[in-house]
């Protein structure tokens, strides 16, 4: 494992966010809409790679699952556990 995509030799990551040369890959349609030109672009790929990191970083530290909500069901069975983060503190009474 690698802790960032730009380590992982085959990450399409330098391509988009670098512009560093992969022949094998084919240029996402999407890509270009990031951006007029390909600064803008990398620079636009970098930021939504390190958001979307932040967020599974999150879900990890809080240990929940990602993923669609069947694999999210399937992993609560497996393990007993609920995919909801509980309210810090006591339960309120409803007196």
């Amino acid at each position: 494992m690698v802790k960032q995509a730009e380590q992982y030799p085959h990450s399409s990551y330098n391509y988009y966010a670098y512009g560093k040369d992969d022949s094998l890959l084919d240029r996402d349609v999407c890509y270009d809409a990031l951006g007029g030109d390909d600064i803008k672009r990398q620079r636009e790929y970098r930021e939504h790679a390190r958001v979307d990191d932040d967020r599974i970083g999150q879900a990890i530290s809080k240990q929940l699952f990602l993923g669609s909500k069947d694999y999210i069901k399937q992993m609560e069975k497996k393990f007993g556990v609920s995919n909801t983060r509980l309210e810090r503190g006591r339960p309120k009474n409803n007196k």
